[in-house]
């Protein structure tokens, strides 16, 4: 496999990680609060499930999820977080309990989410507003994968960059030029 080969590989690796970034992790990482809308109603139901799953190699985590059902609407509001190899999520938790508590839930979604039967959670508090899921806490999960597939994309192109200007120079290098007759 010849030099040429493997950067134009990394080339298409780079791409691949930006469009990737971009199309799974930028859209909530760039969301700004002005274009979030609150659907308020009576708890109709929450509850915490906890699944194992396991990776391609045979690693083994648990994956856990609050859903929220409100009695005014027909959607279904999820978390999910990889929780590792904890038994239950302590902030899932809570969240349910204060929540079975209040029996109101204010839940913040994107404006072009209204019309989704699983809308994309930015916030949930409860009827005195107090907050049991950020703004921020719904952003900091896509911030690590956005890092990582961006990294990964300009490390990838820049390589094939490298590459591509390394052999230019080399070219140049190897041209001679004949001074003698100026």
């Amino acid at each position: 496999m010849n030099k040429k080969h493997v950067a134009e590989k990394f080339l298409v690796f780079g791409i691949m990680n930006l469009i990737c970034g971009i199309y799974f992790f930028a859209p909530t990482l760039f969301t700004l609060k002005s274009s979030l809308v609150i659907e308020s109603g009576d708890i109709n139901n929450v509850e915490t499930f906890y699944h194992r799953v396991s990776s391609s190699r045979g690693h083994k985590s648990t994956k856990s999820e609050l859903k929220i059902t409100l009695k005014n609407n027909f959607k279904t509001y999820y978390l999910m977080e990889n929780i590792g190899q904890e038994r239950d999520n302590k902030i899932f938790e809570d969240i349910k309990r204060q929540l079975i508590a209040t029996k109101k839930a204010k839940i913040r979604i994107k404006k072009t989410d209204q019309n989704k039967y699983k809308p994309e959670v930015f916030g949930i508090s409860d009827d005195k507003d107090k907050v049991l899921f950020s703004f921020h806490q719904a952003k900091s999960r896509s911030i690590i994968g956005f890092l990582i597939t961006f990294l990964a994309g300009v490390f990838g192109i820049g390589f094939f960059l490298f590459h591509r200007h390394k052999i230019k120079t080399q070219h140049l290098n190897n041209i001679k030029i004949d001074y003698t007759n100026f």
